[in-house]
């Protein structure tokens, strides 16, 4: 969206809180949460692309642990219609009325009673998971996304894998990966190997990781480090990476701070778990590492066969071992930065310029 705003006027709508979420920052007395939740007018963000405006469409009622069902339909319309005040208030506040484009990121539930509400020329659904293994979303989100794929003009997926799961249901549906910031994870790469042996994983702390073949790769090279750099949302997780001597914890960090890791990593792992959730992912971070010149390591969980020639995939825990003990001892000044041309080519204004030729082709076919 920021890279969109250099030739587009755009407003970021976020995912909706809820009145719990109310209490629940009065009661720790967040005043900073609370202020963003309640705050009534777009917030303007100077990007060095453009400007993007951020609304949040304020608190709604908590229905999600609701059945299915009338009720639930019932007050999902009377949120959604709350929220469609509030950003029609804002598009009026911001005089953006001509040619718009209404994107769904990934939240079928808003789409409910949202969609076509703002004269918009486009509705665009964009999905970057799979919805039915996601864990807030499953319970309506596969129900609602069904509808939504049908009634969107253009679905817009990150992943073969996705493609191939969402292609019959879709009316319209292109394939755009994930990008990186090319200029900012470039910021990482050094020619010169790094003498200590320290394995790298930057990504969210949760489920996805694969607890059997880190367990094996820990006890296999107990004399490496093993470093964990992201959010903790899982705790069962947490508990195991900490019993073993040889993991360490860095904890939650801005985008901007993540290139000073990878300057230290030998490598950079993926470990995922292979299922049905993680076969529609297409990874952020695996370009990340390589913009930084980083040999990548990853489990063979999606359809990510354009980095068999530049990254080691492996299908067990015995080869992802292999993997890491021989990309460790093959590393190179000119492997990096083969690595690192290689993630150029996938930054994010190619990706936008590949969404924007979509877009102007759909609004061709509907004209005519």
């Amino acid at each position: 969206m920021r890279i969109l705003a250099d030739e587009n006027r755009v407003l970021y709508v976020e995912n909706p809180g809820t009145w719990s979420d109310l209490f629940r920052y009065l009661l720790k007395r967040n005043w900073k949460k609370l202020g963003l939740l309640l705050r009534r007018s777009p917030k303007r963000f100077e990007e060095k692309n453009g400007t993007v405006f951020l609304l949040n469409p304020g608190p709604v009622w908590p229905i999600n642990f609701l059945p299915h069902g009338k009720l639930y339909l019932r007050l999902l319309r009377y949120n959604n219609k709350r929220v469609s005040k509030r950003v029609q208030r804002a598009l009026n506040e911001l005089e953006m009325h001509e040619d718009l484009v209404h994107f769904n990121a990934f939240n079928p539930m808003l789409a409910k009673g949202t969609l076509g509400n703002f004269n918009e020329k486009l509705r665009i659904y964009y999905c970057y998971d799979e919805i039915s293994a996601a864990h807030y979303m499953k319970r309506h989100g596969a129900f609602l996304e069904e509808e939504l794929l049908q009634e969107a003009d253009l679905t817009v997926v990150s992943s073969a894998g996705l493609l191939e799961s969402k292609r019959k249901q879709a009316k319209r549906i292109t394939l755009i990966k994930n990008g990186v910031d090319f200029s900012l994870f470039s910021q990482g790469f050094q020619e010169k190997i790094p003498e200590e042996k320290i394995i790298g994983y930057i990504g969210s702390i949760d489920d996805r990781l694969d607890r059997t073949l880190l367990a094996y790769c820990f006890e296999h090279f107990p004399e490496w480090t093993f470093e964990f750099v992201g959010r903790i949302s899982d705790a069962s997780t947490e508990t195991f990476l900490r019993s073993f001597s040889n993991v360490r914890f860095r904890g939650a960090y801005p985008s901007c701070d993540l290139p000073v890791f990878i300057r230290t990593y030998a490598v950079g792992i993926i470990p995922f778990v292979k299922n049905n959730f993680t076969r529609g992912i297409y990874p952020l971070k695996i370009n990340e590492y390589l913009a930084g010149g980083l040999p990548v390591v990853l489990t063979d969980f999606g359809i990510l066969n354009e980095f068999s020639s530049i990254c080691g995939i492996a299908g067990s825990k015995e080869q992802f071992a292999e993997l890491l003990q021989h990309e460790v001892a093959q590393d190179n000044a000119v492997k990096r930065n083969e690595r690192r041309a290689f993630a150029r080519n996938n930054s994010w204004f190619a990706r936008v310029e590949a969404l924007s030729e979509e877009i102007i082709k759909c609004e061709h076919e509907r004209k005519s």
